[in-house]
């Protein structure tokens, strides 16, 4: 949700889910959940319907269509550059949260990619 930017209101519009479900999804509450409702936040947070399904179950999640491909080794890259670029913008999301929360500026247009923090 954080990566997409998306509230759990929104999430619980798109997927038709309750709020309740929802809310103990991201808390990581251990239910067992209907194969319907795990389909519809995996589809509605943009994954194949079949994803949080497999991770409740501890199975690899589908590889995404766009990154398939016949060479497996190939798949494994992709898919492991995707979670890279993903948590890349997360701790992007964390550094800027903490800069706030300790009072530091966002970066300006002057400095983009500020590579050093004051001490």
């Amino acid at each position: 949700m954080e990566f997409l930017n998306l509230s759990q209101e929104e999430l619980v519009y798109r997927s038709g889910v309750s709020k309740n479900v929802i809310r103990e999804l991201r808390r990581a509450i251990i239910r067992r959940r209907g194969t319907r409702t795990l389909e519809a936040v995996s589809t509605a947070l943009g994954f194949h319907p079949t994803h949080l399904d497999a991770i409740a179950h501890n199975r690899q999640p589908p590889i995404p269509r766009e990154l398939a491909t016949l060479d497996p080794f190939a798949d494994n890259l992709r898919l492991l550059h995707n979670h890279l670029e993903q948590a890349a913008h997360y701790i992007t999301n964390l550094i800027n949260l903490l800069d706030n929360l300790i009072g530091r500026p966002e970066p300006t247009e002057h400095d983009p990619d500020r590579t050093e923090r004051p001490g």
